[in-house]
């Protein structure tokens, strides 16, 4: 069962997606009327986005107010949902490689071009799209897509805590291929037999581990 109608679902996407590239910025107000024109609805699939954004964290609405874009996380949501997440995607990930499901593989494939193209386009948006539809794979091939809201709201609010850090670091000219490196050496070894070395890739690389490192050196040294 679908929780949102294909146009809200649409909406949601979209506007979250834009505020974790940084398209809104904490505090920035967001207007019902104008997003409606925008995306081409009536004002009722926005107001269920908002809605849905804001049980995720990224919104925050208030009577008489209207509804502005969240503060950042502190580092304390860090220290909280990355294990979380980590137990949650290693988990789905165990029950992928008990079942090597040949549909898994193919749309995984597919999600990295997706990714690949978006990075080469510089277009921070798909990026982040691709990303999310990358580990969401894992609770679809697992067989546990009742446990995407909850996966969700967690990487959410990790991504727009890491998100702002990471473009304060990175600068607008980060080459952004190094992402779909990165994913790209997670799926050869979630197709390799080493369980154990593809769970703990998955777990490094959620923590922006040692993983993390050894791909961006890597990256480097093959774009001289």
């Amino acid at each position: 069962m679908k929780l949102f109608p294909t146009s809200d679902a649409r909406i949601i996407n979209q506007l979250r997606s834009e505020i974790l590239a940084g398209r809104y910025t904490p505090g920035a107000s967001l207007r019902e009327a104008a997003l409606a024109a925008r995306f081409k609805v009536a004002r009722g699939p926005v107001r269920e986005a908002f809605r849905a954004l804001e049980h995720e964290g990224l919104l925050h609405a208030r009577p008489m107010c209207g509804v502005t874009v969240a503060p950042v996380p502190d580092e304390t949501v860090e220290k909280i949902l990355t294990p979380i997440r980590i137990t949650l995607e290693t988990a789905a990930l165990e029950q992928c490689l008990a079942t090597r499901s040949v549909h898994g593989f193919t749309a995984w494939d597919a999600l990295l071009r997706l990714l690949h193209t978006a990075c080469t386009k510089n277009d921070h948006t798909a990026v982040l799209n691709a990303d999310f539809a990358f580990h969401e794979q894992l609770f679809t091939t697992a067989g546990h897509a009742s446990l995407i809201p909850i996966w969700r709201a967690v990487v959410v609010r990790l991504r727009w805590y890491h998100g702002q850090r990471t473009r304060l670091a990175a600068g607008a000219d980060a080459d952004l291929l190094v992402i779909h490196y990165t994913h790209a050496k997670l799926l050869s070894l979630f197709r390799a037999d080493g369980n154990a070395q593809a769970a703990a890739a998955l777990s490094s690389h959620m923590e922006d581990g040692a993983f993390n490192e050894t791909c961006r050196a890597e990256y480097r040294s093959e774009r001289r």
